[in-house]
This record gives structure tokens, C-alpha cells and sequence, in this order.
């Protein structure tokens, strides 16, 4: 039987935000990217919904890519 991982769905909020802002881009834009409509967004970065496991998938794919980014702009 797989494992099971709990995790504090605030912590990934705030992942989340602090992605998108540190990469410099507005919420349409992040949603755009992540494939989601911006309100849906709004409820992730807030802690008002549980992000799937397909967003955090693509949370950590392009935060990599935002973090990489940001460095070579410097």
C-alpha cells in the first residue's frame, strides 16, 4: 500500500505566492501558465482550497524554471 503524505495545505499556499511573486508575474499570468482560471488562483494562493496534485506538479516544475530565470536576469 503507497504511502500516504499529508501536507499543510497553507504551507503550499504560500509557496505558491511566494513563486509567482519572486518571479515578477500577475496572477492571469500564473494561472494562464498553470492552466487555470485566475479565481481558481485567487483560492489556492488564499488556503481556501486544496491544491491538486497536478498544480503542485507544475508549481515545482516552473519554480525551478522562475527561480532560473530570475538568477540569469541579474
Amino acid at each position: 500500500m503507497p504511502a500516504t503524505i499529508l501536507a499543510d495545505n497553507a504551507y503550499f499556499a504560500r509557496l505558491l505566492r511566494g513563486a509567482r511573486r519572486s518571479a515578477k508575474l500577475k496572477r492571469y499570468d500564473a494561472a494562464k501558465m498553470f492552466g487555470i482560471e485566475q479565481k481558481q488562483l485567487a483560492r489556492y494562493e488564499c488556503g481556501k482550497q486544496l491544491i491538486p496534485a497536478h498544480i503542485l506538479e507544475k508549481l515545482f516544475y516552473y519554480g525551478f524554471i522562475m527561480m532560473f530565470a530570475r538568477r540569469c536576469k541579474k
